[in-house]
């Protein structure tokens, strides 16, 4: 579960496990939002995120229903006053004022599954299994870079992903080592033993 204030609102998102859409206490939210129909044919589930939006005057309860790959934990992050959300391969923009969603983008094929947001400046750093990415509050990619593996450490408790204040340091599985810029270019790319 993880809070934010945002312009006078306090908004709490948090996943909703073993929620039923179809039950009467799906009746009890504001607005609901279907990113993403689960495929039960396919055995493609989905995770179920609830947004809690409380002011002096009201609570307010909105629901998302998005990709079972979403890590709901570290899928949002503060746009002004909007909440920058990363549905797995979908990004939303959700207005807490107006219980809407202001902006909806795809981001199209990507490889893995997404693993935190981070704000920078006006953007997002948006850190994939396979992919690092700066996205404006537009939601457009302005950039994308890929390592020779998945951006995770197996060898190591250390993180592979660490924002610096000029640079991402990155490691993937293979302990390849990388620094970016926040342009996206790359500074450093050592190659470890293990390759």
């Amino acid at each position: 579960m993880n809070e934010y204030a945002i312009d006078g609102y306090k908004v709490t998102v948090k996943e909703e496990k073993g929620f039923d859409l179809h039950s009467d206490y799906s009746k009890n939210y504001d607005a609901v939002f279907i990113i993403e129909e689960p495929d039960l044919e396919d055995g493609w589930f989905h995770k179920i995120i609830s947004i809690r939006v409380e002011s002096e005057s009201a609570i307010k309860n909105v629901l998302i229903m998005a990709s079972y790959h979403t890590i709901v934990d570290k899928c949002a992050a503060l746009a002004g006053e909007q909440l920058f959300m990363l549905l797995n391969d979908v990004m939303i923009l959700f207005d807490p004022a107006d219980l809407k969603i202001t902006k909806q983008k795809e981001l199209g094929l990507i490889m893995g599954t997404m693993i935190a947001v981070y704000s920078y400046k006006d953007d997002f750093i948006v850190h994939y299994e396979m992919d690092i990415m700066r996205i404006d509050r537009e939601l457009n990619v302005k950039w994308d870079f890929g390592g020779s593996d998945i951006f995770v450490r197996w060898q190591s408790n250390d993180p592979a992903f660490v924002m610096k204040e000029d640079r991402i340091c990155l490691y993937d599985f293979n302990e390849h080592y990388y620094e970016i810029d926040y342009d996206g270019n790359k500074i450093c790319d050592i190659k470890s033993e293990n390759e």
